[in-house]
């Protein structure tokens, strides 16, 4: 199996289905118990370029965006790649909605914060790359290697009915398997 080296679609739905992946594990040491409360069953899950227009006074969502990779930093084989995240919280605009509205956004900026932070970084490194025979994980084929926080922007959405997060990260995985190499151009 040869990877697909444009791999903005395939890091995006690979972190699109890490909460749901993360909250089905088996997790004794309680190591994830905070996403159940951030992210309940039935929770928007979005890879950007699968991305439909959402009504933002009604939909609370996580989609993960990513850039262009850039081969060059590293390797061919090491891709690093700028996610951005784009956390909604909806029901701001309604008075009655507002204070939940609020409390949910922080709890879901500060559960992505934790999820992507240094104190998390081995042992969801582990779950990344920790692959079985098949491979099941929904981003088989895909490693990760690191990931950085970048300045995270928040705001609200343009219409202001609701709140939006930003925070970034600079990725830099690895295709478990060689991608295609150029043929050789003879002079």
């Amino acid at each position: 199996m040869k990877p697909n080296t444009a791999i903005q679609l395939d890091l995006e739905r690979a972190l699109k289905s890490l909460i749901p992946y993360l909250q089905s594990l088996e997790d004794s040491p309680g190591l994830w118990d905070f996403l159940d409360d951030a992210f309940p069953s039935g929770f928007l899950f979005m890879a950007g370029h699968e991305a439909t227009t959402l009504p933002d006074d009604k939909t609370s969502f996580l989609a993960f965006i990513a850039s262009l990779p850039d081969y060059r930093l590293l390797a061919m084989r090491y891709p690093a790649v700028v996610v951005r995240v784009e956390l909604g919280t909806a029901g701001i605009a309604d008075e009655t909605t507002r204070p939940a509205a609020i409390a949910q956004h922080s709890l879901r900026t500060a559960a992505i914060i934790r999820l992507f932070s240094q104190w998390y970084f081995d042992v969801l490194r582990e779950v990344f790359n920790a692959a079985n025979d098949p491979d099941t994980r929904p981003w088989a084929g895909l490693g990760f290697d690191a990931w950085n926080a970048q300045p995270p922007l928040e705001g609200q959405s343009p219409t202001g009915k609701s709140f939006i997060a930003n925070p970034s990260y600079n990725f830099i995985v690895h295709f478990e398997v060689e991608p295609d190499q150029p043929a050789a151009v003879e002079s």
